[in-house]
């Protein structure tokens, strides 16, 4: 009996033991769990740290790339703006150009019309001239002809009266010849003054016309 009670003893002392052991376990078992997790935790942190560096990294190359970027650009714009300044300072020199060459297309229109006119007014001139020259000419040509007529006829007359009186000489005496000789002579130098006189009359009157 004896021996039953220290056996059922020592089995419950077992039991404790290992009941208590089996306690022990199990709350190291939720240690392990706990330290598990808090391990997990600290990864995901550390993890979220490194994606935060990752990503700030990664921003700040962007940014920079950004940067870059933006330099190449201000330099672009520097350029196109030096372009269309000279475009600008192209355009403004063609234009002026384009002002004075209109300028000068004007001034050689006036100046044509000009000669134009000048043109005109001196073929009206030499017109006039020409009319009047012609109708001088045609004066002259009449008081010409008229002149000469006159001419022929005073010396026609001048030549019949000296056959008419060389006839008559050859029956009369010599004073009588004498004084008809002198008649004769005289006589063509009357008409020679008729004709002055008659030509100086037509070329007065021919002046006057002018």
């Amino acid at each position: 009996m004896e021996n039953t009670a220290s056996c059922s003893l020592s089995i419950e002392k077992r039991y404790d033991h290992l009941k208590s052991f089996s306690n022990n376990i199990g709350g190291l078992v939720l240690e392990l769990k706990d330290l598990i997790k808090v391990h997990e935790i600290l990864i995901y942190k550390e993890k979220l740290k490194t994606s935060e560096k990752d990503r700030i990294k990664k921003q700040q190359d962007d940014l920079l790339v950004l940067k870059q970027e933006l330099e190449i650009i201000k330099k672009e714009n520097v350029k196109m703006d030096e372009q269309l300044k000279y475009y600008k300072r192209i355009d403004g020199s063609i234009n002026s150009q384009i002002n004075n060459v209109s300028e000068n297309i004007q001034k050689v229109k006036l100046n044509i019309n000009m000669e134009q006119k000048k043109k005109m007014e001196m073929t009206k001139n030499i017109n006039e001239i020409k009319n009047k020259y012609s109708k001088t000419l045609k004066q002259k040509q009449l008081v010409s002809e008229k002149s000469s007529h006159l001419v022929k006829n005073t010396i026609g007359k001048t030549e019949l009266s000296k056959e008419v009186n060389k006839e008559k000489c050859k029956d009369i005496s010599k004073e009588t010849r004498y004084k008809n000789t002198n008649q004769i002579f005289n006589a063509p130098k009357a008409e020679d003054n008729n004709i002055k006189k008659n030509n100086e009359a037509a070329q007065m009157s021919k002046e006057t016309r002018i």
